[in-house]
């Protein structure tokens, strides 16, 4: 019988729903150790700390990492895309990346949805809480702001308006670990939708109110794609889900 292998580097491979380093297999103490070579790190003592105490008996060593994925003004859009690329997504025919991710959010857009969204960016511009270089007072229609969002780059950054459309075209839940180092706080964001436990689900932590990266948990392998039964309990405490 065929062994169904899945490279993920010269040196680490998927196998039997194992994951493997020169042939060796990886555990949970030593995970972090070996998969830096694909760019993953634990998350900051902080959070370890905080999703520490949610879990009884404490971990050995905490099963939470992070990933760079990507930091040219499209960071979450490239978390997204990993996330549905990686190999625990098994409904998944298509490999994204993260202009994929925003012209279907764009295509998912309806003229109801755009007429609200627009609304608020508006009134935002209006109390100088508008962040993004572009001017929503300059966008007179649903294909106008659609062409806006599909923009790669710093254009148009993500913001709590986008994540319920991500949400919407993907079918996703999505959990945000926000953490700031200048102001030393650590939380978490709350859900852009309503959980459903029949959807998939993606972690991600946003950094200093700039920045995302995407959060996996080791168990034989590294899941960024959760179904409601492998969403480590740690998270379902955190947002009172369980």
């Amino acid at each position: 019988m065929d062994i169904q292998e899945h490279y993920l580097s010269e040196n680490i491979v998927i196998k039997e729903g194992k994951t493997f380093y020169e042939d060796k297999l990886i555990k949970k103490h030593n995970w972090h150790l070996k998969l830096q070579e694909l760019g993953w790190e634990k998350l900051s003592k902080q959070w370890i700390s905080i999703l520490n105490k949610l879990h009884n008996p404490y971990p050995n060593n905490s099963l939470f990492g992070a990933l760079e994925c990507g930091d040219d003004g499209d960071c979450l859009f490239h978390c997204i895309a990993s996330a549905l690329n990686s190999t625990q997504n098994t409904t998944q025919q298509t490999f994204y990346d993260s202009s994929d991710i925003r012209k279907l959010v764009a295509d998912s857009i309806t003229q109801e949805q755009y007429d609200n969204i627009i609304t608020c960016y508006r009134s935002m511009k209006d109390l100088n809480d508008f962040d993004e270089s572009w001017d929503p007072y300059e966008i007179d229609n649903l294909e106008q702001f659609k062409e806006q969002l599909m923009t790669s780059g710093h254009g148009y950054w993500c913001d709590h308006l986008v994540l319920q459309l991500v949400c919407q075209a993907f079918n996703i839940n999505i959990f945000i670990l926000t953490q700031n180092e200048w102001s030393n706080t650590y939380d978490k964001y709350p859900l852009a939708t309503k959980y459903d436990d029949s959807k998939g689900s993606i972690i991600v932590l946003h950094e200093n109110d700039g920045h995302f990266k995407l959060i996996g948990h080791f168990n034989d392998v590294m899941i960024t794609h959760f179904t409601n039964k492998t969403l480590p309990l740690e998270i379902k405490r955190l947002y009172d889900i369980v």
